[in-house]
């Protein structure tokens, strides 16, 4: 009795440390046997969101993590990216994410994916807090303002919020120069931001 105490207090100590989440692996890492998680999603003392994923009950499941631990190839991009990166006001009704060409792309509901080049799906892919505190994969700053000049159906209005919010709180002309080189919009890129100091 004291040893399964013992280790239903190590995973509700690293669910209460970690936003809510604890996923299988750390729970090796804790060296607690998965038993533990069955036996407290039976006593309603957890929930599982997903394979591999529990949250406490009184927590709000994070999608973005959900998902980003589910498929280890999947950055967040467009929308989602500018959301995650404080470079939009609008949550994004429609989940947009990336993985590299050639890897399996689930089909889920609510989610846009695409596939990118090898050697352009790793520019500009960070870690990025959700709002739940959870840190997922996802497209930098940069990379999400040069993906408004790689395509074009963005929402005029959001576009323009997206632009001067990153100009008058984050500009970093280097980087943004570099990955527009690399993505192949820098012309597009340098005639709206050359207009605010472009080198």
């Amino acid at each position: 009795m004291k040893e399964t105490n013992l280790h239903k207090a190590k995973i509700l100590d690293s669910m209460k440390k970690n936003n809510g989440i604890i996923v299988r692996e750390t729970l090796l890492s804790l060296g607690v046997p998965s038993i533990y998680l069955s036996r407290l999603v039976k006593d309603g003392t957890i929930k599982r969101v997903s394979r591999g994923i529990y949250t406490l009950p009184d927590y709000a499941v994070d999608e973005f993590f959900v998902f980003s631990h589910l498929y280890s190839k999947l950055v967040y991009s467009r929308e989602t990216a500018l959301f995650l990166n404080g470079l939009s006001k609008n949550r994004p009704n429609q989940i947009h994410a990336i993985f590299p060409y050639g890897t399996f792309v689930p089909k889920l509901e609510g989610f846009k994916m695409n596939v990118s080049r090898k050697d352009t799906y790793r520019l500009g892919i960070s870690m990025v807090e959700t709002p739940y505190g959870n840190k997922v994969p996802c497209y930098d700053k940069e990379r999400s303002i040069c993906d408004l000049f790689v395509y074009q159906d963005w929402d005029y209005e959001e576009r323009n919020f997206t632009i001067r919010e990153y100009a008058e709180k984050y500009m970093n002309f280097e980087k943004l120069y570099s990955y527009a080189k690399k993505l192949g919009v820098y012309e597009k890129v340098e005639n709206v931001f050359g207009v605010i100091g472009w080198k």
